[in-house]
């Protein structure tokens, strides 16, 4: 009889095991509940779920293989008990958990409703950020060409379809008033200037990502300009005088050579090392 009887206490605290395995799971499946969003008391119900029900399992399993380990008599019923009391315990844990869950929701919610509402000027405005607008798009087969103007700058592009990583997305390149007028009027130049820029013959005519900050203008006043990039946020640049710039058409960037504005309100640049000074408006020039 006693042989018999240890026979089935051990092969049910094997089968205990199973319970405890459930038991971790059951706390890694418990992760879920951080879904709630709720901070405060609920972060603590949350964690007393995942470590609270492995933790309670294997310490009543545990205890119950020591009580039947120093018993004298029948074991046979340490293993049933056992796993009754993780049952009673693990849905105790979990009823604690919830509700804890449950309270901070409450107290956020109660918190977030009779929090003073904030002054309207303290309200944060989204900052302004590059917006490409299509006018004219144009398709020929597997080749497309885009024309536009972006909304805060009003500088005029081409945008071109750039395939990469599975997946397309959009590289836009400045374009000159005369350019753009003379590409609506022939897509296929249009097109034909887009398979250049795929192929990476423009890369230094490329404008801002879509999205990137909106510069902000060179004002009077502002010093240690040289050798800082600048955006050109006008595609026809002049000098304050209104004398148009000598750049390449439809160029994006410029190099400051001059460390601030000049009285008049003109900057010196270049559009690239060792390109001759060119007199350029502040207001036309952005830095990021």
């Amino acid at each position: 009889m006693r042989a018999f009887d240890t026979f089935v206490t051990i092969s049910l605290f094997v089968l205990l095991i199973s319970a405890v395995l459930f038991s971790v799971y059951l706390g890694g499946m418990s992760t879920m509940l951080s879904d709630s969003g709720a901070p405060g008391i609920a972060v603590g119900g949350v964690f007393l779920a995942i470590f609270g029900i492995p933790v309670t399992a294997v310490t009543v399993y545990v205890a119950a293989v020591l009580l039947a380990w120093q018993a004298d008599g029948l074991t046979f019923y340490y293993p049933i008990v056992a796993f009754g009391v993780m049952v009673v315990a693990a849905a105790l844990v979990m009823v604690v958990s919830v509700g804890l869950i449950a309270m901070g929701q409450w107290i956020h919610e109660r918190n977030a409703s009779t929090a003073p509402a904030e002054a309207s000027t303290a309200t944060a405005r989204e900052p302004k950020v590059l917006t490409y607008d299509r006018t004219h798009y144009f398709q020929e087969k597997n080749r497309d060409a885009e024309l536009g103007v972006e909304r805060h700058t009003g500088r005029r592009y081409l945008a071109v379809t750039m395939p990469q990583r599975g997946q397309e997305f959009r590289e836009y390149f400045g374009l000159d008033k005369q350019t753009y007028e003379a590409f609506v009027a022939e897509p296929q130049d249009a097109i034909f200037l887009a398979d250049r820029c795929r192929n990476g013959t423009y890369v230094t005519d490329r404008m801002p990502w879509a999205g990137s900050p909106v510069p902000k203008p060179v004002h009077a006043g502002q010093t240690g300009l040289a050798r800082k990039r600048a955006i050109l946020l006008t595609d026809v640049p002049t000098d304050v005088a209104g004398l148009a710039a000598d750049l390449p058409p439809g160029i994006p960037y410029v190099v400051i050579v001059d460390d601030g504005v000049d009285p008049a309100g003109n900057v010196g640049v270049h559009a690239h090392s060792g390109a001759p000074r060119i007199l350029i408006a502040a207001h036309q020039l952005g830095l990021g």
